[in-house]
């Protein structure tokens, strides 16, 4: 995912979007007023340039976002067949276990979703702040997106088969909350910085809890990255530096509020991004130094990257299975 500048922060406050009460879910408290814009807004409806080749409905597919582009590969070979089109600030791609995936559109405050190899729109979650990256609750289908001082959660009417309105959740330990991901149990897990530009934090929104908690982890993480479960534990990239230090993605024990480190994956020729995804024994995310710049390297060796997709370097990354 990019770097926000300073001028991103709450963009504006989606007046008439209505949301639910829970707990925290008044406006962030010293949250920043509205700023001007780097950019003009579209309607979502206005953008175009979506296409899909007839013939990936049944095939894995690799969706990466970058410069507001959503572009769609097989996986693993590693070949364009698609593209969702463009979005007002495409940042963070997740996915359910249908499928169907999710793309954050931070200045439309709002979360899309695709069905697999689809271009057709499925639901548009609007949400009272800007988001982030996202995440689907594998039991319930609920969908959060990490924002700033909290997260959005829109939870899942399975008799209706709809989302209900967001509720958000202030995080008091979060300035800005940069990636999330749910476990099994429905807990909620997210990253982000402690103050505008550094100081990394990682928190627990546990299921039926109104407040988010914090973990302590026993590794010093220069900026936070994507967030997974693999195999019981959870990986936290910590997306390296601009002066080319490369990504590292550990692997955390999680015990009540501490997380135990139990392995890391240092990713050579990696960009100072934070958007990995780990899939089996691979992990592809946005590469430097070669032709291709979407890296997929051996997981959890890491080392040199195994191979390059040409392709923009992505801000998302998420592997659609069927």
């Amino acid at each position: 995912m990019k770097v926000v500048p300073l001028v991103k922060l709450l963009s504006s406050l989606a007046l008439g979007v209505l949301f639910t009460d829970c707990g925290g879910s008044q406006a962030p408290i010293g949250a920043p007023r509205a700023m001007p814009q780097s950019r003009a807004i579209a309607s979502h409806g206005a953008r175009g340039g979506s296409w899909m080749r007839p013939d990936v409905s049944g095939r894995n597919l690799l969706y990466t976002s970058s410069d507001d582009i959503v572009d769609v590969y097989t996986y693993p070979g590693g070949k364009l067949v698609g593209s969702l089109g463009t979005f007002n600030g495409a940042e963070g791609l997740c996915v359910d276990k249908a499928g169907d995936v999710f793309v954050t559109s931070f200045y439309d405050h709002a979360v899309y979703e695709y069905a697999h190899g689809g271009t057709k729109q499925l639901a548009a979650l609007k949400s009272p702040y800007s988001v982030n990256a996202c995440s689907v609750d594998p039991a319930t289908q609920n969908v959060a997106a990490s924002s700033y001082y909290g997260a959005i959660i829109f939870p899942y009417n399975r008799k209706r088969q709809e989302y209900r309105l967001a509720k958000y959740y202030h995080n008091a330990n979060v300035y800005f909350g940069w990636y999330c991901t749910y476990d099994k149990a429905g807990n909620l897990f997210e990253d982000g910085t402690t103050d505008q530009n550094s100081g990394f934090v990682l928190t627990e929104l546990r299921n039926g809890s109104p407040a988010f908690d914090t973990i302590t982890v026993n590794e010093d993480i220069n900026g936070p990255g994507a967030m997974q479960w693999k195999n019981g534990d959870l990986t936290v990239a910590d997306r390296g530096s601009s002066s080319g230090q490369p990504a590292v993605i550990y692997s955390f024990s999680i015990s009540g509020s501490e997380g135990t480190e139990v392995g890391a994956a240092r990713l050579a020729d990696s960009m100072a991004y934070a958007m990995f995804w780990i899939q089996g024994g691979k992990v592809i995310g946005p590469e430097a130094g070669s032709t291709g710049g979407i890296g997929v390297w051996r997981y959890p060796s890491g080392g040199n990257p195994s191979k390059s997709i040409v392709g923009a370097a992505p801000y998302g990354v998420v592997v659609s299975l069927k």
